[in-house]
C-alpha cells in the first residue's frame, strides 16, 4: 500500500495500480483499498475496471467506504456484467453476490440467480424462501419504519431505513422513488436526481411516470450550463395589435454560487408599429428590437430573485425617438412569485391564489423604474383555471402610461407544453395629466406561453 501511494504521488499510475492490487489480495477485508484502486484506474481511463472496483466497495460493510463508493458510481443501476466483473475482483463479497442473484431472479434468469444465492449460503437459498423475490421481511419492515419516519418528519431516520430497504431489495423501484423524494426534501438534489433516474426505469408505469417528472424538473438545475427559452405572443383589442415577447438565456451555474452569470437574447416586437394618437405624432407600442445582453442573476430565495444586465438593443425598425439602430441598454430588478392552494396541474382541483411582482429599472425609458403587480385568485379544475385579475403598474417618474390599475375575469388552460390565456379587463389610469387616451379602457387579451429548459 505504501509503495502504491508513493507511485501514485509520482504519477506512475501503472505501478500504483499494480501495488494496490497486491495490497488488496493481501488484505481483502480492507475494501477501502478498492476505492484507491478505482481512483487510479479512473486516472488511467479504465472505466469498466473503475466501476467494478467501486461497485464492490459500495457493497462494503464499512459505511464510510460504501457511501463514498456510491457517490462515485454512475447515476444508474449497475448492469449484470458489472456485477460479474466486480465479483471477479472481490469474490468473497456476499452482499454483492446476493444482489446479483436477486437481479437474475428479477430478470427471469432463475438458474443463474439460484446459483449465485446458493454460493452465498444455504440460509439464503433455502426452499422456505421464494426464489422469485428477495426475503421480504427485512425490506418490508424497513419500508414501514421509513414511512412512519416520513410521517413524523424524521427525514434522516427515513433515509436510513430506505437505504436499508434498498440493500435488502435492490430492485424495489418504489424505494428508489422514495429515496429521491426524501433527498429532494433534504435539499440534496444531486442525490435526488440519481434516485429519480433509477426509479424512472420501473416496470410500473405510475412509478416510472412520477420519477420521470421529478427527474426532468430537477436535472436542468444541476447542469453547469442551463439554457431557458420562452416565448409569449399575444393580441390586445385595446391596441388592436399583436405583440411578441421572447428570450433565450444561458446561465453558468455552479454549486454554492448564489449569483450566476448569463448571456441572453431578447425580442420585443409588435405587428402594427407606430400609431398616431390625438395628433401627437407617431408613437410606438413596443421597443421593436432584439436585445443582446450579459448579466448576473441571483438564485431564488423564498420566491425572490434579483438580476442586472448590460447590453445593446438592435432596432429592426428605425425609431424617431432613438439616436440609431443600436442603442445601449441597461436594466435590472427584483422579481417575486408565489402561489397558494391548488396550482395549475393535471390532477389539481380547488381554490388558488398567486402573485407575480416585479420592480424593473430600464435605462431606455429615461432611466425610469417601474413596479408591476399581477395577481390572480380563482379555481383550478385539473388543467384549466378560472380566475379574477387584480393588476397594478406604477413608475418613479409619474408618467401616465405607466400608472394604471386593471381588473376582470380570465381563464387559462394547458395543452401539452403550451399555456393559453384569455383575459377581459377593465382599466383606469391613475395619472391623467398628459393622457390623450381617456381615463378608462377595456382590453381583451389572448396569449400563448411556451417555455423549455435544457
Amino acid at each position: 500500500e505504501e509503495l502504491a501511494r508513493l507511485a501514485e504521488q509520482r504519477d506512475e499510475l501503472g505501478l500504483a495500480a499494480e501495488h494496490y492490487q497486491k495490497a488488496w489480495r493481501l488484505r481483502p477485508d480492507r475494501r477501502s483499498l478498492l476505492l484507491d484502486l478505482g481512483r487510479v484506474w479512473k486516472e488511467q481511463n479504465r472505466i469498466e475496471d473503475t466501476n467494478a472496483a467501486l461497485l464492490a466497495a459500495s457493497r462494503s460493510a464499512e459505511p464510510r467506504v460504501a457511501e463514498e463508493a456510491r457517490e462515485l458510481l454512475p447515476a444508474r443501476y449497475p448492469y449484470v456484467y458489472e456485477f460479474q466483473k466486480a465479483l471477479e475482483l472481490d469474490p468473497s463479497n456476499a452482499e454483492l453476490r446476493r444482489e446479483l442473484g436477486y437481479l437474475h431472479l428479477e430478470m427471469g434468469n432463475r438458474p443463474e440467480g439460484e446459483k449465485e444465492l446458493q454460493t452465498v449460503g444455504p440460509a439464503i437459498s433455502s426452499p422456505a424462501v421464494p426464489h422469485e423475490e428477495p426475503p421480504a421481511g427485512a425490506s418490508n419492515e424497513a419500508k414501514h419504519l421509513a414511512e412512519r419516519s416520513l410521517e413524523k418528519g424524521y427525514l434522516q431516520d427515513a433515509l436510513k431505513y430506505l437505504r436499508a430497504a434498498h440493500e435488502d431489495d435492490p430492485v424495489d423501484f418504489n424505494v428508489m422513488l422514495n429515496l429521491g423524494k426524501t433527498y429532494n426534501i433534504l435539499k440534496d438534489d444531486g442525490q435526488a436526481v440519481r434516485w429519480f433516474d433509477l426509479a424512472r426505469h420501473s416496470p410500473d408505469p405510475a412509478v416510472a411516470a412520477e420519477a420521470s417528472r421529478a427527474y426532468r424538473n430537477l436535472k436542468p438545475a444541476l447542469e453547469r450550463f442551463r439554457t431557458t427559452v420562452w416565448a409569449f405572443p399575444m393580441f390586445s383589442t385595446r391596441w388592436k395589435d399583436a405583440f411578441a415577447y421572447a428570450q433565450a438565456k444561458t446561465e453558468l451555474r455552479r454549486p454554492r454560487w448564489f449569483v450566476h452569470p448569463y448571456v441572453s437574447v431578447r425580442l420585443v416586437a409588435d405587428a402594427r408599429g407606430a400609431v398616431d394618437t390625438a395628433g401627437l405624432g407617431p408613437q410606438y407600442l413596443s421597443e421593436r428590437s432584439v436585445i443582446l445582453g450579459a448579466g448576473l442573476a441571483t438564485g431564488a430565495w423564498h420566491g425572490a430573485t434579483g438580476w442586472f444586465e448590460a447590453g445593446e438593443a438592435l432596432h429592426y425598425t428605425l425609431m424617431r425617438s432613438e439616436p440609431g439602430r443600436a442603442v445601449p441598454d441597461y436594466r435590472g430588478g427584483l422579481s417575486y412569485a408565489k402561489g397558494f392552494g391548488r396550482l395549475l396541474d393535471r390532477e389539481s382541483r380547488g381554490l388558488f391564489a398567486e402573485t407575480n411582482d416585479d420592480g424593473i429599472f430600464v435605462s431606455r425609458f429615461s432611466n425610469d423604474t417601474l413596479l408591476y403587480s399581477q395577481n390572480r385568485t380563482g379555481y383550478t379544475l385539473r388543467a384549466t383555471q378560472f380566475y379574477w385579475n387584480w393588476n397594478a403598474t406604477v413608475d418613479a417618474q409619474g408618467q401616465y402610461w405607466a400608472n394604471y390599475a386593471e381588473t376582470g375575469p380570465g381563464f387559462r388552460f394547458r395543452f401539452q407544453a403550451f399555456l393559453f390565456s384569455v383575459n377581459l379587463l377593465r382599466g383606469a389610469y391613475m395619472i391623467n395629466q398628459g393622457n390623450p387616451r381617456g381615463p378608462n379602457f377595456n382590453d381583451l387579451r389572448v396569449g400563448v406561453w411556451y417555455a423549455f429548459t435544457r
